[in-house]
């Protein structure tokens, strides 16, 4: 279910920022359950990943940031920003990017993968995240928090 930025207020962090994943464990790939559907004057988005807890040595996680355009017919979830990978091994870490809407975008196919770090400056109106973990054997999770926060011009 997509909601509206302004229609959440058990997510809302702070007046600015917004949670698309909080303090929840994960031990396996997956989608963010929420997807929220910005304000139309957004024209950047900041963005914080917080990893609480990480696991055991080999164990990587990657998160990535998904917006939702329209392509061919249907609606899809693109990736625009992957944040830089982090071992299970990393003590509380936390990373901020930023995208912004007016900003050249090179042309790619959508199959195609973000390196770590990497970031595409699309601008949907709905948002969410994702998650990668790669099990470096034994019990593997990751405890981390995900934000967002529209900046209006």
């Amino acid at each position: 279910m997509i909601r509206f930025a302004s229609s959440y207020p058990e997510h809302q962090v702070s007046e600015d920022w917004i949670a698309l994943h909080t303090s929840a464990t994960e031990t396996v790939d997956g989608d963010g359950t929420l997807e929220v559907r910005l304000p139309e004057n957004c024209r950047g988005l900041m963005m914080q990943m917080a990893v609480i807890g990480g696991s055991l040595v080999g164990d990587l996680f990657d998160l990535y940031v998904q917006t939702q355009i329209h392509l061919g017919g249907g609606d899809v979830w693109v990736d625009v920003l992957r944040f830089t990978q982090i071992a299970g091994t990393d003590p509380s870490i936390a990373y901020i990017d930023k995208l912004v809407a007016g900003l050249d975008q090179p042309t790619f196919n959508n199959a195609t993968g973000l390196a770590a770090g990497a970031k595409r400056h699309l601008m949907g109106a709905n948002w969410r995240c994702r998650w990668e973990i790669t099990d470096g054997g034994g019990i593997h999770s990751f405890l981390f928090d995900m934000y967002i926060q529209p900046m209006n011009g």
